[in-house]
Formats: structure tokens, sequence, C-alpha cells
């Protein structure tokens, strides 16, 4: 049994070697995530009370059709002047929508370090109002990657083999040269039956060391 375990970790080594495309997750990894927080300025702004608007685009389901891509950028911005009462422009609505998003410099840090032969891509579970603004709303992860894969765009979100199949089909990858990493367990579970090698993101430090073990760091 030993010997077994010590064979199949050997293998995901040399697997994940071979990654020549980083697929990232946003919220959770690439920035903090609290939901909470878009919640409250989304109430200050509507003058609406926190759960009501929590009830309003969670519990009415929008925000799941927006993340299956059911809604563009401008069907997004209707929806909540709709739902919430908003008197605000564009780019205002843009931020209040991308407040539950910090970018996490540790994490950004870590990910500048990657070998500028490896493709640094986002897989992301989020909307077209997100996807078609985040060069205004959150350009330092803008900057740092290649191909943004929004759940909007492909139709198919985390865990679904169909996400991680159209992440594939953009890059032009067969799953050995690619190289998953989400906060969320489930999704990493949903990668390695693709056959993806996965990171569990659990902190900047532990993705630094086991990049460096996969040979992607500069």
């Amino acid at each position: 049994m030993g010997s077994a375990t010590a064979a199949a970790r050997l293998e995901a080594t040399v697997f994940r070697v071979a990654a020549r495309h980083l697929l990232l997750d946003l919220a959770g990894v690439l920035c903090e995530f609290d939901s909470a927080a878009r919640l409250e300025r989304l109430a200050a702004a509507s003058r609406l009370e926190t759960a009501e608007v929590d009830e309003r685009l969670y519990g009415s389901g929008i925000v799941d059709r927006c993340d299956r891509g059911e809604l563009d950028a401008f069907g997004i911005r209707g929806v909540l002047r709709e739902q919430l009462g908003l008197d605000c422009d564009d780019l205002e609505l843009a931020r209040l929508w991308a407040s539950a998003f910090t970018p996490d410099d540790a994490v950004l840090a870590v990910i500048d370090d990657v070998a500028p032969g490896v493709t640094r891509t986002l897989l992301t579970n989020n909307d077209a109002l997100l996807r078609d603004t985040l060069p205004l709303v959150l350009p330092a992860v803008h900057t740092r990657i290649a191909i943004p894969l929004f759940s909007a765009t492909t139709r198919a979100t985390k865990p679904s083999p169909t996400a991680y199949a159209a992440a594939l089909a953009v890059l032009g990858a067969a799953p050995p040269d690619v190289l998953f990493v989400d906060d969320s367990e489930s999704n990493v579970d949903g990668a390695r039956r693709m056959g993806i090698a996965t990171i569990h993101f659990t902190s900047a430090e532990s993705l630094g060391r086991e990049l460096a073990d996969a040979g992607l760091l500069g």
C-alpha cells in the first residue's frame, strides 16, 4: 500500500509539472469574498434592509440566473435597478456589484511569480456584469489574467463537468496540460474527476509551495 501511495504521489507531481495552463478561481483564491459586504452596500444605496436585498437577489434566484449566463450585463443592470430601485450610473452600479471582492495581495504576489510560459486563466462562477467590467472594478486581477473564463460565458458552473470541458476547449488543452486551483472541495473534486491536476487552496503560502513543487514558478 505504501509503495502504491508513493507511486501515485510521484505520478501526480509529474502530471503537474507538465501543466501549461494555470486555472484560478476568483472568489476565495484571487480575491477574498464577502457577500455580506455586497449586500450591505447595496442596501445602503437602495435604502432597503439588508435582508430584503438578500431575498430579492439571492432568495429569488436572480444571482444564480446571472451566473448561468441567462442575463447579459445590460440585463443585470436593469434587474438590479428594478429590484432595488437604485439610482446610480453604470460604473457605480458595477462597483457596488463587485464590492464582495477584495483582491488578495499575497496571492497576487504568488501569481506574479508564475513562469512566463504558463497561461494564467480565470475560471469562475460569475456573471456577465462582473465579466464585462473586470478591468474597471478589479484591475489588479484583470492585469494578471490572460484568459478570463466566466460561467456566464460558458453557460456552465463548477463543479459541472461541462464547465471544465468548456475551459479545456477554449484553451485547446488536454487535462494533463492544466493545473486547477480552487478553495471549494467540490470544485476541486469535479476537476479531478475530469483528470485535471488540482490544488485545494487554503493560503497564499501553501499555494506558493505547491506551485513551486509543480515547477510552475519562474
